[in-house]
């Protein structure tokens, strides 16, 4: 612990954050990394449970978008070109006069990418960490590399007046009001929004979503799972990886150590999306699997953040599948089916791996970090998770296991989106998902 910290020991950063409280009259201030004690994991994980409550309590959240770190100051000059520029005005009768002006603001042209929707409050808005702050924070100041930018819960000014394209934090802000009538939709989306972002440390992947799943855990209903909710779970289960969002390519490996357990959006790295229930009474998702047990084990103090281990139990139709990839590292190669003019894509989870089992026999799993990945052909199996009725069709979303190293247990790999013809040969089992 520390008192009376030098000015000239703070970050560009901190002097600058500081500075503006003083000059709003604000007194006191909470910056994380001089709140929490640095190396202390019990601490962190006490303030990291509290963080969802000092952003919504908090007058207001100082948003350094500008700064891509600490020793960079975002006070400072502009960049001339987001500056004000004066011209003549031409009046009706063809006159130039320096009298009558008026005052154009430049705007640099905001694309459509992911990447380009975040850049206004960039580099911020990449990071996973600053993800909640933008949701619970009653109210946020922007220092953006053009203008101030000024945000609460149900208005939004800009000093030019104009919405940057894509302004991205107000949307999040705005879905927690969605929690009150269709809480499981608001969980799916502010995850898909979160996944988008990177850590630092992978391990991170729970705790940063931390503040977020205690506010909402009223309004959600049931136990908090890895990420999933008890309520929800079966549809929860219905994650992918967004490959849209990532180019296409798959991802080398998981994250490093254990995060979360395989059925998990948690347990990968890179970008999700869910599959949404239909608010079409006629087209509603089917629950076509029962959950006969879960339980997570949390690792430390924060009951929101790092798990040690998982396991689900579901009973459902399971059908035996043949798996194929053709180039590990592109998602378009990865397919079920034995018959090459009727196999239906698969969604990995990550890349995956060729290995033989204790049993002596081929499988596959989540590849390590930095293994050899080669095309395969190996037997799978498929779990239907529920059906949706589109009316032209019945489409069964299952998800694909295959055995793990735990005994009598099996590891996520993937989804499929399949027609119910797939699963005229299933038969009901109970399945324990690790």
């Amino acid at each position: 612990m520390k008192n009376k910290i030098p000015w000239t020991a703070l970050s560009a950063v901190f002097q600058d954050t500081i500075t503006v409280s003083r000059k709003l009259g604000i007194s006191w201030i909470w910056i994380d990394s001089l709140c929490i004690i640095q190396d202390s994991k019990t601490d962190w994980e006490i303030e990291s449970s509290k963080m969802g409550t000092y952003y919504s309590n908090a007058h207001l959240t100082i948003s350094a978008s500008s700064s891509p770190k600490g020793t960079i100051p975002f006070l400072a000059p502009r960049s001339p070109a987001h500056l004000p520029k004066t011209f003549p005005l031409l009046t009706n009768d063809g006159i130039i006069t320096n009298n009558s002006n008026i005052t154009v603001t430049a705007r640099k042209h905001t694309g459509s990418s992911m990447s380009q929707l975040l850049e206004p409050l960039a580099p911020l808005a990449s990071r996973g960490w600053v993800w909640q702050e933008n949701i619970l924070s009653t109210r946020i100041l922007h220092y953006t590399v053009s203008e101030l930018i000024f945000e609460c819960k149900t208005h939004f000014i800009s000093e030019d007046g104009v919405t940057p394209r894509g302004f991205y934090s107000m949307g999040l802000s705005q879905k927690l009001s969605q929690s009150e009538t269709d809480p499981e939709s608001c969980w799916m989306g502010l995850i898909e929004s979160y996944s988008v972002r990177k850590l630092t440390f992978e391990g991170d992947r729970l705790p940063a979503v931390s503040g977020v799943a205690g506010a909402l855990e009223r309004r959600m209903g049931g136990v908090y799972l890895a990420g999933l909710w008890m309520d929800y779970l079966v549809m929860g289960l219905c994650w992918s990886r967004d490959y849209i969002s990532e180019n296409m390519e798959v991802p080398l490996s998981t994250p490093g150590g254990y995060v979360a357990p395989s059925w998990s959006w948690a347990s990968v790295n890179g970008v999700v999306g869910f599959v949404y229930r239909n608010e079409d009474p006629d087209e509603a998702f089917v629950e076509e699997v029962r959950v006969v047990d879960v339980d997570v084990e949390v690792k430390g103090l924060n009951r929101f953040g790092e798990v040690s281990s998982g396991f689900l139990v579901l009973r459902g139709e399971v059908v035996r599948m043949r798996l194929n990839c053709g180039d590990p590292r592109n998602c378009w190669t990865f397919t079920v089916g034995e018959d090459p003019e009727t196999r239906e894509p698969m969604a990995p989870d990550c890349a995956l791996a060729r290995y033989v089992n204790e049993d002596g026999k081929e499988s596959v799993r989540r590849a390590k970090l930095g293994e050899a990945l080669a095309p395969f052909e190996v037997d799978v199996w498929c779990m239907k998770l529920g059906t949706e009725d589109t009316g032209d069709e019945v489409i069964v979303y299952g998800v694909v296991i295959a055995k793990a190293k735990e005994a009598e247990s099996y590891t996520r790999l993937g989804l499929v989106r399949l027609d119910c013809g797939w699963f005229q040969d299933a038969v009901e089992r109970e399945i324990r998902v690790v």
